[in-house]
């Protein structure tokens, strides 16, 4: 458990790190999808489709956004894969056995 001034730390480092997590994730989404020709393949169909839709205009709605199921897993996956944040250290407070 971790006590307030380190939730406190925790917080305010996110917060000021805040300005490059999105240029982090976006750096390892181009590298994946780089490693992975078929999936950026997906990815463009599906971003296509949706300027298509949009004849043509940049801006999207709310419900556009929310419909980028390919789009969306692949930002889900890299954020998985990598972290954006270079400081989850974790410790054991106590041994734990399992059966």
């Amino acid at each position: 458990m971790l006590c307030d001034d380190e939730i406190g730390d925790n917080i305010i480092g996110v917060l000021f790190a805040a300005q490059d997590t999105t240029a982090t994730v976006m750096t390892w989404v181009v590298k994946y999808l780089h490693n992975e020709p078929k999936l950026l393949e997906c990815v463009k169909a599906e971003q296509k489709a949706i300027h298509k839709e949009n004849d043509g205009k940049l801006q999207l709605s709310w419900n556009q956004t929310r419909n980028m199921p390919i789009t969306n897993k692949v930002v889900l996956e890299s954020m998985r894969m990598a972290s954006i944040i270079s400081f989850p250290f974790r410790e054991a407070v106590a041994d734990v056995e399992y059966k």
